[in-house]
């Protein structure tokens, strides 16, 4: 059985139908396929708040079955949601893009509300959206450095969160599409870099170390060149 769908009948059994507004799976994992760097990305929106929920669910990822599954997972209330406003909706520090990107997960159970109510954004909200996201994923870069985590740990979220900062430049460069995040592969992704002349040859020379799976120092070295390179872009 598929990790997804373990988790699926765990929410099931733990929650009543009734108040399961949606279980949504999204992410790399499972928009591009299963890699060495991904984790399960799942978002549980539940009816409205009661305060046994958070410990239900963390009994649930506390489960034997999940203990290696790498799940990520979100707690929402539909309630909230619809008190704060769409144009209004976050999840910790990213904003609002992030309910158009949930507009396209995979339905696990319930019916996806982002999908049915979907989110206008004009080329400048976009705009200072992508830039806040920049800023905030190189920020966790620079935290991932300076913290005690250990190497392999610091390869894997720094490759991500460079990934993840391309994918904002091309958004806000008009290159790419919110909705093709979830359709394009990294190598696709690269290649419209490469195209769009937004980077230096030298710079995309390097690109393909972000999905590899080597982690040494030099390696990481690399990415740090990579990340400041498109950064400063």
């Amino acid at each position: 059985m598929q990790i997804q769908e373990a988790v699926k009948k765990e929410i099931l059994k733990t929650f009543s139908k009734k108040r399961v507004v949606c279980l949504l799976y999204f992410g790399t994992r499972a928009f591009i396929g299963a890699n060495k760097d991904s984790d399960y990305d799942l978002l549980l929106v539940l009816d409205k708040y009661d305060h046994t929920d958070i410990f239900q669910l963390r009994h649930i990822i506390q489960n034997q079955d999940f203990k290696n599954g790498d799940l990520n997972f979100n707690l929402l209330y539909l309630s909230d949601i619809k008190k704060r406003g769409k144009k209004n909706f976050q999840i910790r520090s990213v904003q609002s893009n992030f309910y158009k990107y949930l507009e396209y997960a995979i339905v696990l159970v319930g019916k996806n509300i982002f999908k049915s109510d979907s989110l206008k954004l004009n080329s400048e909200e976009l705009t200072k959206i992508m830039d806040f996201n920049i800023q905030e994923y190189y920020g966790r870069c620079d935290k991932l450095f300076l913290s005690d985590k250990d190497n392999e740990e610091i390869h894997k979220k720094v490759k991500k969160h460079t990934r993840d900062i391309i994918r904002f430049m091309l958004i806000r460069q008009n290159l790419m599409t919110i909705k093709q995040i979830t359709k394009y592969s990294f190598e696709r992704i690269f290649a419209i870099v490469k195209s769009s002349n937004l980077l230096p040859d030298r710079v995309i020379e390097q690109l393909p170390i972000l999905i590899t799976n080597k982690n040494n120092h030099t390696n990481l070295e690399k990415i740090e060149y990579l990340r400041r390179a498109v950064y400063e872009k």
